[in-house]
């Protein structure tokens, strides 16, 4: 009987050696992975208005594809043989505009190294790219404050990492368009392409795409619409909760970035000194929403903005890619996941895709990925009169 219990009693050390190790690994890499894969956005919309049909269009083009000409003076034949302009369309001089003194000192945005400035219609991507839609989101207004889309091409071994303006106008056709300016539904700004997912997911009950997201299908179909010269298709989405980002960065230890200016803050303290430097994850939050720019001595000087903010963010997000994609970060796989798995949600749901863009992040950390960084550009319109700060970036 001895040398049987003795054989159990080592089964039964081997039994608890192996579930201690298996329950090692779950914890360290496979529950991370799990909740990683399973971090879809859950589709939460009403019943919303059905205003569209499937398959109907998003974005109505056809007053910039099809301009309406302005129509010429009529005239009329005096006795004598010359034309008079008809007095009703004679132009008269008009009062000059009074140009407001600015208060506000001009200093041009800094150029950001890397960063090419592109209008939305010169904007071209391979065919056979794999197309990423990355969110930024402020989780407390749960605005879109960032847009970008990262277009992976193996044939060509590049990828773009493109900015939208997030104030990019959205001509939506009259159906749509009647809806949103509805008391029901109006707000400031709702014609803003970072208005979309809330107009697609809590409006519209948008029916068409093949995310679990009503508002993730609408925003990829209108980009898709306002990208005039690009055939869009977008494969998967991440939505970022950029204040969670901060926790890659500290997993990190930390990020090199090439600051593109001398930056101050309010009360002209020194905030970053322009060159390289090594941001902690406050450091780096603060760089990548930053719009406003100040002198030393806490005066605002001009900016454009928006495009100020995403030009830092392209440059912020490729110094990242640079510094976090390695084959040495493979061992903080567990800690990044688990970040990942709490403040990030995405359309990775399966091992196939995270194999794949596995696969192409070893290649981009083996160099073999050119990357370009493109921010698109527009003109300020006002189409709606509610003063917004529409961008138009189809012409």
């Amino acid at each position: 009987m001895k040398p049987n219990y003795r054989r159990r009693a080592k089964l039964l050390k081997l039994f608890t050696f192996l579930v201690l190790i298996t329950a090692a690994v779950y914890i360290t890499y496979i529950g991370p992975l799990l909740r990683f894969l399973n971090n879809y956005i859950p589709d939460d919309s009403d019943d919303g208005e059905p205003v569209l049909s499937p398959g109907a269009p998003v974005v109505d083009l056809s007053g910039y594809l099809n301009p309406t000409s302005t129509p010429s003076p009529t005239v009329t034949e005096t006795p004598d043989g010359e034309s008079t302009p008809d007095p009703n369309t004679t132009p008269s001089t008009p009062t000059p505009t009074p140009v407001p003194t600015p208060t506000i000192p001009y200093v041009p945005d800094p150029k950001v190294p890397g960063v090419k400035h592109i209008n939305g219609k010169d904007l071209r991507l391979e065919p056979d790219s794999i197309n990423v839609l990355m969110l930024g989101v402020d989780e407390i207004y749960n605005n879109v404050d960032s847009i970008f889309i990262v277009s992976i091409s193996n044939s060509k071994k590049t990828i773009k990492v493109v900015s939208v303006p997030r104030d990019a106008y959205v001509p939506y056709p009259e159906n749509i368009a009647n809806l949103l300016k509805s008391p029901k539904y109006y707000f400031k700004g709702i014609f803003k392409v970072n208005a979309a997912f809330h107009v697609g997911n809590n409006i519209l009950n948008y029916q068409d795409g093949i995310f679990e997201s009503k508002g993730i299908n609408f925003l990829c179909s209108v980009l898709d619409g306002l990208l005039v010269n690009v055939d869009l298709t977008i494969h998967d989405y991440i939505r970022v909760n950029f204040e969670g980002f901060t926790e890659i960065v500290d997993i990190a230890g930390g990020v090199y970035v090439d600051v593109p200016e001398d930056m101050y803050n309010s009360n002209g303290k020194l905030f970053l000194a322009k060159g390289r430097q090594f941001l902690n994850s406050k450091q780096a939050l603060e760089f990548v929403r930053r719009r406003h720019r100040y002198d030393s001595n806490g005066k605002m000087i001009s900016s454009s903005g928006d495009p100020y903010r995403k030009a830092n963010q392209l440059a912020f997000l490729n110094g990242c890619a640079e510094q976090l994609i390695t084959v040495e970060s493979i061992s903080k796989a567990p800690q990044i996941l688990e970040s990942l798995s709490k403040n990030v949600h995405h359309s990775v749901n399966n091992f196939s895709k995270l194999s794949k863009y596995m696969g192409i992040a070893m290649d981009y950390a083996n160099g073999k990925y050119e990357v370009e960084l493109l921010l698109i550009k527009g003109k300020s319109v006002d189409p709606v009169g509610d003063r917004a700060s529409y961008v138009d970036i189809i012409t």
